[in-house]
């Protein structure tokens, strides 16, 4: 997936150059893509640095410690990270 679609797709959020921890003020957001480089997932970091994502349209909210806990190319897997962004923190999210 090209950076103009991420742009397109994902406005007011910008390209994070490394994994390395965003400030307080920033949430990071890793984009998954599976192996036909198509969008799969998107887990947002926390204040405390975890990783907070959906499983499934319905599925409920799962906290996890890295990233990479839901990588890989099986069926409950979600591809690779792809692409890690940053937006603004507002107060009101965790």
């Amino acid at each position: 997936m090209s950076q103009a679609v991420f742009e397109q797709v994902l406005m007011g959020i910008r390209s994070l150059p490394s994994e390395s921890l965003a400030k307080l003020r920033e949430i990071k957001i890793a984009i998954y893509v599976d192996r036909d480089s198509l969008l799969s997932h998107v887990a947002r970091q926390t204040r405390s640095g975890t990783w907070k994502s959906k499983l499934g349209i319905r599925g409920k909210d799962i906290e996890h410690d890295s990233l990479e806990l839901l990588e890989g190319d099986e069926q409950d897997e979600y591809g690779q990270v792809a692409k890690l962004m940053k937006k603004r923190r507002y107060e009101s999210e965790d």
